[in-house]
């Protein structure tokens, strides 16, 4: 039997006559547009989300009110998309944190080139601990950027918990 979504209105072939939604998709807008699920989508949000505070728009520091720390006001995400950009905010804070960090990001690229050429296969590289092949660069000091040594993923990963630690 054939019947209309209720959503989306398009027909679906179904052999359960209860049936609303032609999918879990729309099935999940049809229960959040119900009084319970508008109650319990709210009670998520006070529960697990932040709640709305008054913060500084990314690009032009005017004052807007949402429950992310790192946001654009509306003339902002317009102007973004405007440009071209499909995220308009996570441009303005990538940004932002290459200018605040430019040694870093000099080291990236130049760890990001070393990288291209071990996948090329042009440079043999291995983990200076288990000898695996799948490495990555890390950097002792940023001021340094070609000084790194190669470590595979657990290894490196291992390395930093002890910085932090």
């Amino acid at each position: 039997m054939i019947v209309k979504c209720v959503i989306c209105d398009n027909g679906f072939e179904t052999f359960d006559d209860r049936a609303k939604t032609c999918s879990d998709a729309c099935r999940m807008k049809k229960y959040r547009m119900g009084e319970c699920g508008k109650k319990r989508v709210a009670e998520y949000n006070l529960r697990y989300k932040r709640p709305n505070k008054e913060w500084e728009c990314c690009r032009c520091k005017g004052k807007i009110i949402s429950t992310r720390k790192r946001v654009l006001c509306e003339e902002c995400i317009e102007w973004g998309k405007k440009m071209g950009y499909k995220n308009p905010s996570a441009v303005t804070t990538m940004s932002n944190w290459r200018k605040s960090n430019p040694l870093k990001v000099k080291a990236h690229s130049l760890s990001s080139a070393l990288n291209k050429r071990i996948k090329r296969g042009t440079l043999k590289v291995s983990c200076l601990v288990c000898n695996n092949n799948k490495v990555e660069q890390h950097h002792h000091n940023y001021k340094k950027p070609k000084d790194t040594i190669s470590l595979c993923k657990p290894h490196h990963n291992e390395l930093h918990s002890w910085d932090s630690n």
